[in-house]
C-alpha cells in the first residue's frame, strides 16, 4: 500500500511562523524525513510565508516526481484572473489548488459569492 502525506509545508527562507520551525524545510528534509517515516509520497502545499515558495514546489516536483506532488495558489485578494488558475495548474507537478481562507474580510468576501469566479474557472 502507498503511503502519501497529504500536507506537508516546504520553503526555503527562514521565516516560518512561530508554529513550524524556524529554519527551512528543503525538499531534502522531506525526503529523509518521509524516508524515516516509511512514507512514500507527500503533497506540498508551499506556505505564504515564503514569496517562493510556488517556484521551489514546481523545481522539487520536477526533481522528485515520483515522490512530491504540489498544491497550488493563486491570490484570492485582488484581480479575479481566471487565467491566474490555468497557469497554476500548469505547473509541474501541480495536482490541484490550495485556498486558505483565515481573515474575516476574507471570509466575508466569500460568503458575499466575490470568490465564485474561482470555481466558475
Amino acid at each position: 500500500m502507498r503511503i502519501t502525506d497529504a500536507q506537508i509545508h516546504l520553503w526555503e527562507n527562514t521565516e516560518g511562523p512561530p508554529h513550524h520551525r524556524s529554519g527551512p524545510y528543503l525538499v531534502d528534509d522531506a525526503l529523509r524525513d518521509m524516508d524515516a517515516a516509511g512514507i512514500e509520497g507527500a503533497i506540498n502545499c508551499p506556505p505564504g510565508w515564503d514569496e517562493g515558495a510556488l517556484d521551489y514546489a514546481e523545481t522539487a516536483a520536477r526533481a522528485h516526481p515520483d515522490r512530491i506532488a504540489t498544491m497550488g495558489s493563486v491570490p484570492i485578494d485582488g484581480d479575479q484572473d481566471p487565467s491566474l488558475i490555468d497557469r497554476e495548474l500548469d505547473r509541474s507537478g501541480t495536482v490541484g489548488l490550495r485556498f486558505v481562507w483565515m481573515w474575516p474580510q476574507q471570509c466575508a468576501a466569500f460568503a458575499a459569492g466575490e470568490m465564485d469566479w474561482i470555481f466558475d474557472a
